[in-house]
């Protein structure tokens, strides 16, 4: 299928700055670095995570969808235009080896067992509606049987991602110039949401800051941020 999209990634998290040799793969080789921007972003601290000394870790959750609970995400373009579904299927495959930190992946699936990878297609390329179903179908074929939205939630909000692997939050005012973007979305696998002082005090408990602070140093932030920091001193 011919595309002819401009897009790129969502980083919400080590992607972005993790020094490991897959991930610095993905930022030299697919994407422009150089060109990256900041968005606003529906995000939260809500998942524990082992490989960060069972400390929280960022989410994308439908319950900061509103303009005072957004935080602050970055965006890095791909260094080349999508030309056709083929494109699209090897650059998402690179996007999730470096977020499993993996040479070769177990499927070509784009859900796995932590997460996922969504889009999110800018509203004026979805005018053209055949385009629109096309791409839609080719990404949501790609899941396979076993993905659940209801494992993108948390309590009663709605699920960050419907049906079809498709990010449901608003298109960032900031990409204009953009077609599309994917982005990793985790699973919370928690009841409720932390409070700011549980997100730092699960850090102060672990001696583990890193995570947190390396997102902060790179400019990714949520709408609790300064309160997890006052904890943390």
């Amino acid at each position: 299928m011919e595309l002819n999209l401009n897009g790129g990634v969502l980083i919400i998290g080590s992607l972005l700055w993790d020094v490991n040799e897959i991930r610095k793969k993905l930022r030299n080789s697919i994407l422009n670095v150089d060109q990256k921007c900041y968005v606003s972003a529906p995000i939260r601290y809500g998942k524990i995570s082992v490989s960060r000394e069972e400390t929280y870790t960022m989410v994308f959750s439908k319950g900061c969808d509103k303009e005072e609970t957004l935080g602050t995400a970055c965006f890095i373009p791909f260094k080349d235009v999508i030309k056709n579904t083929e494109m699209l299927m090897e650059i998402s495959h690179e996007t999730i080896k470096a977020e499993q930190n993996k040479t070769e992946l177990p499927n070509q699936r784009f859900n796995w067992g932590w997460g996922c990878l969504g889009i999110l297609i800018n509203p004026e390329w979805k005018k053209n509606e055949q385009n629109y179903k096309s791409l839609l179908n080719f990404w949501s074929l790609n899941f396979g049987s076993r993905f659940n939205i209801k494992e993108y939630l948390v309590g009663d909000e709605k699920s960050i991602l419907n049906s079809n692997g498709e990010l449901e939050f608003h298109w960032p005012k900031e990409l204009t110039d953009y077609d599309f973007l994917i982005a990793t979305a985790t699973k919370p696998m928690i009841n409720f949401y932390p409070s700011s002082e549980e997100i730092a005090k699960l850090m102060i408990h672990k001696g583990y800051f890193q995570y947190f602070e390396e997102n902060r140093n790179v400019g990714i932030k949520t709408f609790q941020d300064s309160e997890i920091f006052k904890q943390e001193q």
